[in-house]
């Protein structure tokens, strides 16, 4: 058996080839490895057959060591039934029943109690029948991912001023009984990157704009979490002073107006449309690969409410020597999938490959396909002939699958190939959502109320707030500099302030002369 090696970036291609260990359920009844797979009688070259009765034991490579089966081609006819017992024969407790395509895409381990670490599979077929399966053998637990959580009773987006703490806080993030978080990688979406402060972290930010905080969580099962949280971050903009008043100079006992005026000031930024680099998974004969794509641009919360209108298609760039190995699967970030291609085939080309064991890095001519909801000329295996050709396919399982997925986060593609010496090369891979789901530019105003709550004078002359307090009269009484402070509070909570120097001075005497009066000079 083989397993599947997909990178994916942009103008950058990654082989996967075939090598593993393929064991029949027929072949013998019982076997001890940390990988490989078990597969039905036909291997992955044809079904099983009619009126198959088989039992076979995998036991992992140290007793007290959990076995995980990964089930990564899952459908048996009606006639058809698979029971999975937790321990080294069909006398240990039943794991389960299985028929149609109830395992597909799951995952069956070993039990705490169970010290051999075995399980096993026993397999019944009827007249007639036909089908196929397939699981991945591995040893420890399979990914149970943990669950970023911050701030949870906190209202969004949260509202920031500039150069002051925002706290963040994720002890609310779950991860799976008996495991723990080991790692918190902090992105503050302003470059900043965090990965020694914990679960609490304060963080101060120098600019105004919206910002998107994620966190990474990974647990001591080396598994890491796929929900992005679409935490957005309003930093304020400082707001404009123009038509408050200047410094003045008046006299002492006179009356003088001060004028404030204080306006938000707007922020307009288009939203990125990053969709992240690919994942580059190295060679491993022990389970299938993926490739990852991030979303991060889309308004928070966003879901898939109806996949058959919001997903157009899935898009990939493709080659490979032998379509019948293959399993293709989507994974959205919640866990939602949707099969796009299980087997079937058999030896057709995707795209122009290499078909030469001798050479199996060299990689061929990738050809276009896309699965739409909308299409009508059948699965990739219903179009059997020597070349796929590039166009527009249905997929195995319907669209509606990805019904209420994150549209933010973290999307796989699933490749398994359950066949040796043949190899191909996924070149790239993308998701396109309708239009509309896409966001608009990012925008927001900070605003201050009309009254004396929210902007006002403090000074030590004013004799009148003018009702609203932005327009204040003052008298001072005494000759010296007095200062007086317009200070306002936006719908952030962010204060500002802009201090005017009233400089006062005493009365200029008038002088009158008449035909008696005189003034002397005496001269020194």
């Amino acid at each position: 058996m083989k397993k599947s090696l997909i990178f994916l970036t942009i103008c950058t291609l990654v082989i996967f080839t075939a090598s593993s260990q393929e064991i029949s359920i027929a072949s013998t009844n019982s076997y001890t490895s940390c990988e490989g797979a078990v597969v039905d009688s036909g291997l992955s070259a044809a079904d099983y057959g009619a009126n198959e009765n088989q039992t076979i034991t995998w036991c992992p490579e140290a007793p007290e060591t959990v076995l995980n089966l990964y089930w990564v081609v899952f459908d048996l006819d009606a006639a058809s039934t698979i029971y999975i017992y937790d321990g080294d024969d069909n006398t240990a407790p039943l794991v389960g029943t299985y028929s149609g395509d109830e395992l597909q895409g799951q995952d069956i381990f070993s039990g705490e109690e169970n010290v051999t670490g075995c399980m096993t599979i026993e397999f019944t077929s009827g007249p007639g029948s036909s089908g196929n399966f397939g699981a991945y053998a591995s040893c420890g637990y399979p990914c149970d991912r943990p669950f970023a959580i911050v701030n949870p009773t906190e209202l969004q987006p949260h509202y920031a001023c500039l150069n002051e703490e925002v706290h963040l806080e994720a002890t609310s993030s779950t991860v799976a009984d008996g495991q723990e978080i080991v790692e918190w990688v902090w992105d503050l979406g302003d470059g900043t990157i965090d990965n020694t402060s914990g679960q609490i972290l304060t963080h101060t930010y120098t600019s105004p704009g919206l910002y998107t905080m994620n966190l990474s969580l990974t647990d001591d099962n080396d598994c890491s979490n796929n929900n992005l949280l679409d935490y957005q971050i309003l930093v304020s903009t400082n707001p404009d002073f123009t038509g408050t008043s200047s410094n003045v100079t008046m006299c002492v006992g006179d009356e003088v107006d001060l004028t404030g005026m204080i306006q938000g000031v707007l922020y307009n930024a288009e939203p990125s449309v990053d969709f992240g680099d690919g994942l580059f998974i190295p060679d491993d004969q022990s389970q299938c690969f993926y490739s990852q794509l991030t979303f991060t641009s889309f308004n928070a919360g966003a879901v898939v409410n109806d996949a058959n209108v919001d997903i157009q298609n899935i898009f990939m760039n493709f080659e490979h020597s032998f379509m019948g190995d293959l399993t293709i699967t989507f994974i959205c970030p919640n866990g939602g999938s949707i099969l796009v291609h299980q087997q079937g085939g058999s030896g057709t080309f995707l795209g122009e490959p290499v078909d030469d064991d001798g050479d199996p890095d060299n990689p061929g001519i990738g050809y276009d396909y896309w699965w739409e909801p909308g299409a009508t000329n059948g699965t990739w295996a219903e179009n059997i002939q020597g070349t796929l050709p590039s166009g527009s396919y249905e997929s195995v399982q319907p669209f509606t699958n990805l019904n209420g997925c994150p549209l933010n986060g973290t999307w796989e593609v699933e490749v398994c190939d359950l066949w040796g010496s043949d190899n191909g090369f996924i070149f790239d891979w993308s998701i396109e959502f309708a239009p509309e789901l896409y966001p608009e530019a990012v925008s927001f105003t900070p605003t201050f109320g009309p009254e004396c709550d929210s902007t006002w004078w403090d000074g030590p002359s004013i004799i009148d707030d003018g009702g609203d307090c932005n327009i204040v009269t003052i008298s001072p009484n005494e000759i010296g500099v007095e200062s007086y402070i317009y200070r306002g509070q936006n719908d952030f909570g962010c204060y500002y302030d802009r201090t005017i120097d009233v400089t006062v001075v005493g009365t200029i005497p008038t002088v009158t002369a008449n035909q008696t009066s005189f003034v002397v000079h005496q001269s020194k």
